[in-house]
């Protein structure tokens, strides 16, 4: 028989109750500390570096990629999500990265900020377009929404979503 390790009363009762709401992945082991700290780690990261490391292949054209950030003197996270118009480029790019990122087990990187990357780079790209279409404002101003809910994100990130969701308002509405 095998040696197994027993689970006490309340951790079983979160698995089963993970279980029965439909859960497959265990709870975050990240408290809203870990998840602020991270986040700002993430922003204050090189966005090539990023991109590079995290592609589990190679980038299909990391030359163009680098030209564009060079050009748009794009250098961290930071920069890339304050800038007025992000290249399509990149923020294709970093969506894959967030993608890839939210594959991962949450005991290796929080859901939560590879969400967060992903939401802030569709809503960059919302609000990137002049006049970007109403489907792309709803989702851009959901994802804003979901953002500034989150009690983690820091005040500069913070600041820029409430700016990118005044840009798309006013482009909703004239």
């Amino acid at each position: 028989m095998r040696d197994c390790k027993p689970i006490d009363t309340v951790e079983r009762t979160t698995i089963l109750a993970g279980l029965l709401a439909g859960d497959e992945r265990p709870p975050n082991p990240f408290g809203d500390a870990d998840l602020a700290a991270l986040w700002v780690h993430q922003m204050g990261a090189s966005v090539a570096t990023a991109l590079r490391e995290g592609s589990s292949d190679a980038l299909a054209k990391p030359t163009e990629l680098q030209k564009a950030l060079d050009r748009h003197g794009i250098t961290s996270f930071f920069d890339l999500f304050e800038h007025p118009a992000p290249p399509a480029v990149i923020m294709a790019e970093v969506r894959r990265y967030a993608r890839q990122l939210m594959t991962l087990g949450a005991d290796e990187f929080p859901p939560e900020v590879a969400r967060a990357l992903s939401a802030l780079a569709d809503l960059c790209s919302a609000t990137g377009k002049s006049g970007g279409a109403s489907r792309q404002g709803t989702v851009g101003t959901n994802l804003g929404r979901w953002c500034l809910a989150q009690s983690w994100l820091d005040d500069r990130t913070r600041e820029m979503v409430r700016q990118r969701l005044a840009r798309l308002l006013k482009a909703e509405h004239g």
